[in-house]
């Protein structure tokens, strides 16, 4: 369940507890009214709230934990494979077609500067790729590289786990299988499936934008099956030309990235834009619009999502006929356009 929200009055805190202050209208320089994160959490996540703001906090509830070997194995990953409790540095991997893997308590840090993606599921054949407790770190620097990317008839699922950098952070739109169970009364299998994660530390380069999760270039009943839940998405960006694994993002001070979610549709020759996407119980922070639906999401739910009023234009936007019910304002606080959100509202377009 979603947390109670805080009412009118309450002193907030910076996002790591380091300064009390009295929340005041937000203003050009978009002053901040966020509660102070809560202790580390333990056991299981029900909201996406409950993972903390930034990327090294949240690497000590999510993320690998305990002694990583080195990793000497294949990048080029074929057949039945398992990597786990790894450490795998300066290399990207690709899963080939049909392949079967599962990356487990394992950080996989991409090759510096590199225009390939840090991890690349896009060859077909059913290949299937489960992500669990670990964390992907993207170094893009001057490469159009993302974290995690994938398309063609593939499945993919991350679960508990950190994905920092990249120009966008989950890059996917496959249309394998629904393989992966998940209890859901509107998609009780996935093809994508991504549960208890944080995904922040954008990177920019000179025009780019940066989204967090983009599923690019689908049309209806193509992309279908898609369940996000419990997750936390941080679009801030850190500084142009930055390494990440020595820089992260720091909202009291970063810049918005371009989206928290986008089902990026248009002028791609397709028309509509996909079905049957689940968002639920996610926390969406910064951005022009946190969620774009693109030109059409339908059928497709979204519910318990919690937004905070850190984004330059609003909440949701784009079309179709989404089942939007109990997403709500985190807190009090001004967006960039001026629009005042009320903490614990309904944001506009979502029912009780």
């Amino acid at each position: 369940m979603p947390p109670t929200i805080a009412p009118p009055g309450t002193k907030f805190y910076y996002h790591r507890g380091s300064g009390l202050f009295t929340p005041v209208n937000g203003g050009p320089d978009r002053v901040i009214q966020r509660p102070e994160d809560p202790p580390p959490h333990t056991g299981p996540i029900t909201h996406g709230s409950q993972l903390p703001a930034t990327s090294d906090l949240a690497e000590q509830v999510i993320g690998p934990k305990g002694t990583l070997n080195n990793y000497d194995g294949p990048t080029d990953l074929y057949g039945k494979v398992l990597i786990e409790n790894a450490l795998i540095y300066e290399k990207n991997l690709r899963v080939r077609a049909g392949a079967d893997v599962h990356i487990k308590n394992s950080k996989v840090i991409g090759a510096y500067g590199s225009a390939n993606y840090t991890i690349r599921l896009n060859d077909g054949g059913g290949a299937r790729l489960l992500i669990e407790d670990s964390t992907v770190v993207c170094r893009a620097n001057n490469g159009g590289s993302y974290p995690i990317s994938g398309w063609g008839d593939t499945s993919l699922a991350i679960k508990r786990s950190v994905i920092r950098g990249g120009l966008d952070g989950v890059h996917y739109h496959g249309t394998g299988a629904p393989v992966w169970a998940t209890g859901d009364p509107f998609i009780p299998w996935a093809t994508f499936l991504m549960e208890d994660c944080w995904l922040g530390d954008n990177e920019r380069l000179p025009g780019s934008h940066s989204d967090l999760r983009q599923s690019a270039g689908t049309r209806p009943n193509y992309t279908r099956d898609y369940l996000e839940r419990r997750n936390r998405f941080m679009a801030y960006s850190i500084p142009m030309y930055s390494d990440t694994l020595t820089t992260r993002a720091n909202p009291e001070v970063s810049g918005y990235g371009s989206c928290c979610w986008i089902n990026s549709t248009d002028g791609k020759g397709t028309i509509g834009g996909g079905s049957y996407f689940g968002l639920r119980d996610n926390w969406f922070e910064g951005g022009n619009y946190m969620i774009d639906c693109g030109a059409d999401g339908s059928p497709a739910v979204m519910t318990g999502n919690l937004f905070a009023p850190r984004a330059n234009f609003g909440a949701v936007t784009g079309g179709g006929s989404w089942d939007k019910r109990n997403n709500r304002w985190a807190y009090s606080g001004t967006l960039g356009n001026g629009f005042v959100a009320v903490g614990g509202a309904l944001i506009p377009g979502s029912s009780e």
